[in-house]
């Protein structure tokens, strides 16, 4: 079968995880109702759908479904970005416990587990996924990061009229920094932010096809539901519009 993710290249220190990625847990690990406002699932229920999936995953190893595992005990959503954050800081957050996740949740599925336990399961894989996805970045997705957070200095610069050059300059001198910084060239850099750009616009349509499937539950289509949404659209839409500039950005320089 395919891999839950592919293998990602070796880094020179635990990339930890930032507030934006464990404050999701709150939305997230505690599973979405389906069936009715805070809907959870029954635990006996989780443990028993866990302990069958337990004996199927050959190609994953103990250690990594113990380790999935220990997020399902959590009590509450922090508690488990906490255990998440934990194996994120010892170097054990790795494809395999993502792995784990999906087999249970794939299993769940195939038997017809309860809708609550179902929900859990799949919030708990995505939040791994993510956190797995941030933490094995390649340094190009560093770079990203630094180069917005250059723009932003520029703004704040502008905005106190402390500005010694113009914004097109700016700009170059921020991602030829980023770039010698994360030590890529301007042309790898610009190949994996097409990349970047590339996926946002898959995992876009994606996110539209689970919010049709999300509204389509019996209870779900609220005003509450639909603003969160909402957020979640206005967020996708920022991120790729600064992705969308720092390409431009690359493409002038490389084109100077």
């Amino acid at each position: 079968p395919a891999r839950a993710v592919s293998a990602a290249p070796c880094r020179k220190a635990v990339r930890p995880l930032p507030r934006s990625v464990i404050s999701r847990a709150d939305d997230t690990v505690e599973g979405i109702p389906v069936s009715g406002p805070g809907a959870q699932p029954d635990p006996a229920d989780l443990k028993q759908v866990v302990d069958a999936a337990e004996r199927v995953p050959a190609n994953i190893s103990q250690d990594d479904f113990t380790a999935f595992y220990g997020i399902l005990q959590a009590q509450t959503a922090e508690e488990a970005a906490g255990k998440v954050t934990e194996l994120v800081d010892s170097g054990r957050l790795t494809e395999g416990v993502v792995e784990a996740a999906l087999t249970t949740l794939t299993k769940a599925e195939q038997k017809g587990e309860p809708d609550e336990v179902i929900q859990t399961l799949r919030a708990v894989f995505e939040y791994l996924l993510e956190a797995y996805a941030y933490v094995s970045a390649p340094p190009s997705l560093d770079a990203v990061d630094d180069v917005v957070r250059r723009l932003g200095d520029m703004e704040q610069l502008k905005e106190k009229d402390e500005m010694k050059m113009s914004d097109e300059q700016f700009e170059e001198n921020a991602v030829k920094e980023a770039a010698n910084a994360a030590e890529i060239t301007l042309e790898q850099f610009l190949e994996d932010v097409n990349k970047f750009l590339a996926s946002m616009e898959e995992q876009d349509a994606g996110f539209e096809d689970q919010v049709k499937q999300l509204l389509s539950q019996p209870g779900a289509d609220t005003p509450e539901q639909r603003e969160q949404l909402d957020q979640m659209r206005a967020m996708r839409k920022g991120a790729k519009e600064q992705m969308a500039r720092v390409n431009g950005i690359l493409g002038r320089c490389i084109a100077a």
